[in-house]
């Protein structure tokens, strides 16, 4: 592809990810002319690959429950609602999560009649 001097192009690339870890994009320039500055001519961009926020539920002994989702996300907050009536508001989970393993486990004793329970970022 020619770009003119001074000009600029936009590249967009797609990329499925197969495995969680990080992603390195390397791009660079080149010409057939000498170039006064040849230090712009490189630049790397990286990714960091998350697992999908899948949040696991699983019902103990009791009225207890565990809820567990992958360590890596740490930006998610865990929610909960008694009824899924869309004008009703979702309340945060007060229980911190506690590292296990590969995963950030919540457990609690559900009172409720039913909870229904997601991840928010």
């Amino acid at each position: 592809m020619r770009i003119t001097s001074g000009g600029s192009v936009q590249v967009v690339i797609t990329v499925v990810p197969q495995s969680v870890g990080t992603i390195t994009n390397l791009t660079s320039v080149g010409s057939d002319y000498t170039d006064p500055v040849p230090a712009n001519n490189t630049v790397s961009t990286t990714t960091t690959v998350l697992p999908l926020p899948v949040l696991s539920i699983r019902l103990l002994s009791g009225s207890r429950v565990r809820l567990s989702w992958a360590v890596e996300l740490t930006n998610f907050v865990l929610e909960f609602k008694t009824n899924l009536v869309a004008a009703s508001l979702w309340s945060s989970v007060t229980t911190a999560p506690v590292i296990s393993g590969s995963e950030r486990v919540v457990t609690e004793t559900n009172t409720a009649p039913m909870r229904f329970y997601r991840l928010r970022d």
